[in-house]
């Protein structure tokens, strides 16, 4: 039996996936597409007919289109005789009255109410279940991606293998799948915020290109080599800029990931370590601060969440106070920094952190790295560029200046639109003020703007000194574009399948799996779990915030007669947003897990492999040291203390350095 270390291993837990993988598309086909589903339903003594369009429904489904009801006669034949008025229990349409007409009847679009539907017309009747796919079948896509990414190591090829088997499941078709996976693509891709975040990404790699042309990549390089002249230096200075650029998981982990890449290379820490410490700081520093582009989607939909359920507490004091019970967002941030100071590895980190310190190889052989490095490197270029840092941090603090301008900015327009809310936001004091503007902000539009000011502050200054001229500057700007192609491909798949996730309501299956009967003390710990699962197998920690908050927080306002009921609330809050960005650490279908590989040139799947032991140690302590106990009434404050201590012994004790045997 393989232990969960090694069943990540390519070598040792590629018969095991191989396994898994064979019994995944066994089951499928025999499950989803061995029989078709049920399209209509007969009385057994006539009535009525109904033909169901050949997609997945469920209760709660809206504009489902094509239901058609058709009258039958006592051998279940099609009659045209019956018509008159009907009577239909279980959906809702904007018809208010329905009639047959020739004996048949296509509804407008419904909304699912029930799980089975009564028709009835005189002495006609018929009460129909609606055909659905059972939960755990809606997880099949997503696990079918993870182990094809796992078995094949080749990323596209696994998302668009979920993508499609999803499409397929949604329509019961075989040959619909190929075409609607198509579509799903287009669609998800077309979205308006996904555009942005394709066109910031973009501006990244352009950006990267030219400060890698014009000299300031090697400005920095040599300005932070003079402190970071140690592995240890360096990894801590790692750690250091994901700890400042604090507003936006996006931001961190493009800026801070392809400035630090040269710096990392020469101090030979491999790719997979600068990806887990660029991915490890990323979201869980901007899902903490008190001014990130995280904070109004997150006290938003606690707000929506707490309101529904009748709790009268205010949804941005709920987050601030819940800050210290963050358990795993706090034990990874700083496990981070007991990694870079111990200077300590285990699990498949050590084997790749020796192989960069013994060998020099930066990348596993065979790795394909999300971004191509070298279509950065204009050589002949690069060799007369002076060596500049300011080149490279004006635009940067630029960046940063014209994305904080822009959420503020954007979040006190909408004071003039929702006055009251304004005012009795500010009359709560600074915190209130900042709730408004981060629920607010436009976070998209300040990702974009700020990418693209930036871009054109680097090639203006850089051809005002005289550091390139404008055709080199161009021409490294586009190359800069051409080397983030590969991620975004990675990262728009990454968004179909959970598009089709969310299609089939994996999440609320998930979800659904927890009841008002758990105990109280155990709540947190049963939300870090639901969430995990869910963002691990969604690849979306907003999603899974969305769809879980609606769901487990009715579910704490049944205790809120108990006397612990503060821990209860603040832990179990918490622990949703905490185990929503654990799972998207673990996760090769997350976005964020996708950027952090962009930005570190490294291999995804390598990624996710090294970094799932530390995520997996750090999310142990959260549950047994955190919210196990926090339910029971222990202060957050000792809590952290004794995680923080345990995390630290364990990496003195089972970590290794690189350099010894």
């Amino acid at each position: 039996m393989l232990s969960p270390i090694e069943a990540l291993d390519p070598v040792r837990g590629s018969s095991t996936l191989s396994s898994i993988l064979r019994v995944i598309v066994i089951a499928t086909v025999t499950l989803c597409f061995g029989a078709p589903l049920a399209a209509s339903a007969e009385a057994d003594d006539g009535g009525f007919e109904v033909e169901w369009p050949a997609r997945r429904l469920w209760v709660g489904a809206s504009k489902v289109e094509g239901i058609r009801i058709t009258a039958v006669d006592e051998l279940g034949r099609p009659t045209k005789a019956a018509n008159g008025p009907l009577v239909i229990d279980g959906l809702t349409t904007t018809a208010t009255s329905y009639a047959l007409v020739d004996g048949a009847l296509t509804l407008p679009p419904a909304t699912i109410d029930a799980a089975e539907v009564t028709i009835s017309s005189g002495q006609r009747s018929l009460t129909a279940a609606v055909p659905t796919l059972s939960g755990p079948i809606s997880l099949i896509p997503a696990l079918l991606a993870i182990a094809l990414a796992l078995v094949t190591r080749q990323v596209l090829l696994s998302l668009f293998g979920g993508v499609l088997l999803g499409a397929g499941l949604i329509h019961h078709s075989v040959a619909a799948a190929f075409p609607r996976a198509l579509d799903v693509i287009v669609k998800i891709t077309a979205d308006l915020d996904h555009m942005k975040i394709i066109i910031f990404t973009m501006f990244m790699g352009g950006l990267v290109g030219l400060l890698t042309a014009n000299g300031g990549t090697m400005g920095i390089v040599a300005a932070v080599a003079q402190r970071a002249r140690t592995v240890r230096t360096g990894s801590l200075a790692t750690w250091a800029m994901g700890m400042v650029v604090f507003f936006d998981d996006y931001a961190s982990s493009l800026v801070i990931g392809t400035t630090m890449r040269p710096v990392t290379d020469r101090l030979k820490i491999s790719r997979e370590k600068l990806s887990y410490m660029v991915d490890s700081t990323a979201a869980p520093i901007a899902s903490l601060a008190l001014i990130s582009t995280w904070i109004g989607y997150e006290v938003s939909v606690m707000g929506d969440a707490l309101k529904s359920a009748g709790i009268e507490r205010d949804a941005y004091e709920v987050f601030l106070s819940g800050i210290p019970s963050r358990f795993y967002q706090i034990y990874a941030l700083l496990f981070v920094l007991f990694v870079a100071l111990l200077g300590r590895d285990f699990g498949p980190m050590l084997t790749a952190e020796r192989r960069a310190r013994t060998r020099g190889l930066l990348l596993r052989e065979g790795a394909e790295p999300l971004l191509d490095a070298g279509l950065l490197e204009d050589r002949e270029r690069m060799k007369e560029a002076i060596p500049r840092a300011w080149l490279a941090v004006v635009p940067l603090i630029v960046l940063i200046v014209t994305v904080v301008t822009v959420l503020l900015s954007t979040g006190l327009a909408a004071a003039a639109t929702d006055p009251e809310g304004y005012a009795a936001a500010t009359d709560r004091g600074v915190v209130g003020w900042l709730g408004f503007i981060m629920s607010n902000a436009a976070s998209y539009d300040a990702l974009v703007y700020g990418g693209a000011t930036s871009c054109a502050v680097s090639l203006v200054t850089s051809v005002s000194v005289g550091a390139m001229h404008l055709k080199n500057g161009l021409q490294a700007f586009v190359r800069g574009l051409q080397a983030m192609l590969m991620a975004i491909l990675v990262l728009c798949l990454a968004w179909a399948i959970g598009s089709v996730m969310d299609d089939l309501h994996a999440g609320p299956y998930v979800a659904g799996l927890v009841g008002d009967a758990v105990p109280a003390w155990s709540l947190g710990a049963l939300a870090f779990l639901l969430a995990s699962v869910m963002a691990f197998a969604t690849g979306t920690s907003w999603g899974t915030l969305a769809i879980l908050f609606p769901i487990i927080v009715p579910v704490v306002a049944l205790h809120s007669a108990s006397p612990g009921f503060e821990n209860i609330l603040l832990g179990t809050t918490s622990a949703v947003l905490a185990g929503a960005v654990f799972g998207d650490h673990c996760s090769p279908i997350s976005d964020t897990t996708v950027l952090s590989s962009i930005a570190s040139a490294s291999d995804l799947l390598d990624h996710t492999r090294t970094q799932a032991p530390y995520a997996i140690l750090c999310a142990g302590a959260a549950i047994f040291l955190g919210y196990v106990p926090y339910g029971l009434g222990v202060p957050a404050s000792l809590l952290l203390l004794v995680g923080l201590t345990f995390l630290f012994v364990f990496l003195r004790v089972v970590g290794r350095r690189p350099e010894e045997e």
